[in-house]
């Protein structure tokens, strides 16, 4: 029961402001560690990138601390484990860097999806208009086939609009 009380109970926001910094300064002990190890090893940005097969974009943001550039969070666990194999760094040692970018991508998507408005082909009505239109063009064509037929038409060569009612 306490539990529950517990977690209707907001915390102060100087309390966040806190848990923010301590995020964004491991951010950027994790950002310079793969720097640092980067240069240490000599390993150029380009042929890092080569090497591993991850885009120099990807690279260049989590050096420069662009958490709003990387990729969605699946694709990033995989790229940050590539890195620290190939940097030998100790496993989980860049997974700051993952921690601080679930915030960032939502407030973003978030932002996005108001600003850009609805987007109809997306949404389920969307498919259904679709659905529609596909169903009345096939029943379009099935109707002038038809006619085409009753009428004995049916040509190799094309049928020419305004001459069809005159006969």
């Amino acid at each position: 029961m306490l539990k529950t009380f517990f977690k209707f109970i907001k915390k102060n926001p100087s309390d966040q402001d806190i848990l923010r910094g301590v995020e964004q300064t491991k951010l950027n002990e994790a950002c310079k560690l793969f720097k640092e190890a980067r240069k240490n090893l000599k390993l150029s940005i380009r042929y890092l990138s080569d090497d591993t097969h991850i885009s120099i974009r990807v690279i260049e943001a989590i050096e420069n601390q662009l958490v709003d550039q990387l990729p969605e969070e699946a694709y990033l666990s995989k790229i940050l484990d590539t890195l620290e194999k190939r940097l030998y760094l100790e496993k989980g040692t860049l997974h700051h860097i993952k921690n601080s970018n679930r915030g960032t991508k939502v407030e973003m998507q978030k932002k996005v999806y108001i600003s850009s408005g609805i987007r109809i082909l997306s949404s389920y009505q969307g498919t259904i208009l679709y659905i529609i239109a596909i169903t009345f063009s096939i029943f379009a064509i099935n109707i002038i086939q038809t006619r085409i037929t009753i009428k004995n038409l049916e040509t190799v060569f094309p049928i020419n609009p305004l001459i069809e009612g005159k006969e």
